[in-house]
């Protein structure tokens, strides 16, 4: 038996260096998936407490460390045209505000795992139509097919910005209008050239 390992040992040599090689591979594999998972934001934007107009939308940081909302941006087609509109303006916040503050600036720090209630689907497309110079009514509102929005964070050290998007369905029925989100999930900007993109979006808005 030991002049047969003695025999082999060669092999026995090349099949440890390679299993260590695995293992040492496994644990560098592990180690960079908690490292990118670390460094990478995530963000969801969801409805909430109902599938109509009154339902909540929510922010949620889903990230490993705390982000910094610092925009949101919606895009609202309707028959005719997309109007585009930052929702964050502290322009018209008035003297009164929310117990949070941030509800209803729609901007400010979010730890990991918080929310943030930015209102009903109902009020912020209201308000975009208001914005836009087509009043805050029903007729408004009938006429909206779709509404995008696009949470801009700063996450980190990071020079980019980066963060989610995410569009909703305006379905109606005769007796109803219903809000549906048409991905099962937020789209996460996180590549280079789209964090560039929502940058420009941004310094155009100013």
């Amino acid at each position: 038996m030991w002049s047969w390992i003695q025999q082999y040992s060669g092999a026995f040599s090349a099949i440890t260096s390679l299993l260590m090689l695995l293992v040492w591979f496994v644990y560098l594999q592990l180690l960079l998936v908690a490292y990118r998972r670390r460094w990478r934001s995530t963000v969801l934007i969801n409805r909430g407490g109902g599938l109509g107009t009154e339902a909540r939308c929510l922010i949620s940081n889903m990230s490993a460390e705390a982000i910094y909302l610092t925009s949101l941006i919606a895009f609202v087609t309707t028959d005719d045209k997309t109007y585009r509109q930052e929702l964050t303006d502290l322009r018209d916040l008035g003297d009164a505000l929310d117990a949070d503050p941030r509800s209803r600036m729609k901007q400010g720090p979010l730890k990991a795992g918080e929310y943030l209630d930015i209102g009903t689907f109902h009020d912020l497309i209201l308000t975009i139509g208001d914005n836009e110079g087509q009043g805050s009514n029903e007729e408004w509102l009938a006429s909206v097919r779709s509404l995008e929005l696009t949470a801009v964070i700063v996450y980190g050290a990071d020079d980019l910005l980066a963060g989610a998007r995410r569009t909703f369905e305006i379905r109606h029925t005769d007796d109803d209008i219903q809000i549906c989100p048409t991905t099962s999930d937020s789209q996460q900007i996180r590549s280079r050239r789209e964090r560039r993109k929502i940058e420009k979006l941004l310094q155009d808005s100013l």
